[in-house]
């Protein structure tokens, strides 16, 4: 296992423990009510998927760098014929480019743009780093699927991989249902990934609208 995705072993494992807390059960909402702020006329993208489509609308005035990696992704084509490779019930949803044929794609770090006033509201979108990092991989990308507030970056914390919290830099608005049919999917091990959907679900195509 490459050292750069050890990391998303760790980052599930540990929410695969919070799975079981009152905290964090209950049904997932039908639709974005978190009052999670969204851009005006933001770039949106779409991500077309083998169990429907979603949309989501990105946040340049908060997260400006990580939009643009994330358009930059999306326009090479990084996310296409890729799989959804992990799933936690009324957690989260992890894509990543993993592709069944080649595996994980290249990636770097970027700058954590996580801000206290940007939190992992359910429905928000949220760039991954490793555990014993500040800084954002530059192609993990996870769906928060409830409000996640231990995600956000604290305020006045000092900057360590505990508090620096996890950039969100969007937030789904349409295709919600979607989302819950992944995220209830029966999950196994797969590999390097501990909760991998039984069955493929396939990210076909995400394109910028």
């Amino acid at each position: 296992m490459s050292r750069r995705y050890l990391f998303v072993l760790l980052f599930t494992a540990a929410l695969a423990g919070l799975t079981g807390c009152d905290k964090f059960a209950g049904a997932v909402k039908p639709a974005a009510d978190n009052n999670a702020e969204q851009t005006v006329n933001a770039p949106r993208v779409k991500v077309e998927t083998s169990a429907g489509d979603f949309i989501i609308s990105l946040q340049p005035d908060k997260a400006p760098e990580t939009v643009a990696q994330f358009i930059e992704n999306v326009n090479n084509g990084i996310y296409n014929n890729s799989i959804v490779h992990n799933v936690i019930p009324n957690y989260e949803i992890l894509i990543g480019g993993v592709k069944p044929t080649t595996g994980n794609p290249e990636s770097y770090e970027i700058p954590n743009e996580a801000s206290p006033e940007n939190s992992n509201k359910q429905w928000t979108v949220a760039m991954l780093h490793a555990p014993d990092r500040t800084v954002s991989d530059s192609v993990q990308f996870f769906i928060n699927m409830k409000d996640n507030a231990e995600l956000d970056a604290q305020q006045g914390g000092e900057l360590s991989p505990e508090t620096c919290g996890y950039c969100v830099f969007g937030i789904v608005t349409d295709g919600f249902n979607t989302l819950q049919v992944i995220n209830q999917t029966p999950t196994t091990v797969k590999g390097e990934f501990e909760f991998a959907p039984e069955q493929d679900i396939a990210i076909i195509k995400m394109s910028v609208l």
